[in-house]
């Protein structure tokens, strides 16, 4: 009996108001890059046939808790350890071009620049809110409880 008023209640769950931050995470395309990128779960679990992660399965539950957790550290490393700074390196030479009037060199170091910021966005930034849309999901779920 008690199972069945867990179930009812995650049932419920599912049919609550997304909060506002999962509507801009859609918004912004989450949902579209979690589809596109296997490491995200979606196409793996697709292709293998396995079914989603059910509230009995406590164990396979807590990993992904776990391994969402140390993904989402890692990539804020990144930002602030090597992208942001690399980024803003390549981005003061280009300045640097500019001032002393060497455009061909400024615009190379900032196009280099523009780059590198894009890469960030797709390889850190996306899978960061993917990551927290996730949490937010699992949350409104129940299946997230802090601890």
């Amino acid at each position: 009996m008690g199972q069945e008023k867990k179930s009812q209640k995650r049932e419920r769950g599912a049919f609550k108001k997304r909060t506002v931050e999962e509507r801009i995470y859609k918004g912004l395309g989450v949902r579209a890059f979690k589809y596109r990128i296997p490491e995200t779960g979606d196409r793996d679990m697709r292709e293998a046939k396995k079914k989603h992660i059910v509230p009995s399965q406590r164990k396979t539950l807590k990993d992904y808790k776990e391994f969402n957790r140390s993904a989402f550290r890692a990539h804020v490393q990144d930002i602030i350890v090597f992208r942001a700074p690399l980024t803003l390196l390549i981005a003061g030479f280009g300045f640097l071009g500019l001032y002393y009037s060497m455009l061909v060199l400024a615009t190379l170091f900032l196009t280099l620049a523009a780059v590198a910021a894009l890469f960030t966005i797709v390889a850190d930034i996306y899978p960061l809110m993917t990551q927290r849309y996730n949490y937010l999901r699992m949350k409104r779920l129940g299946l997230w409880k802090e601890g």
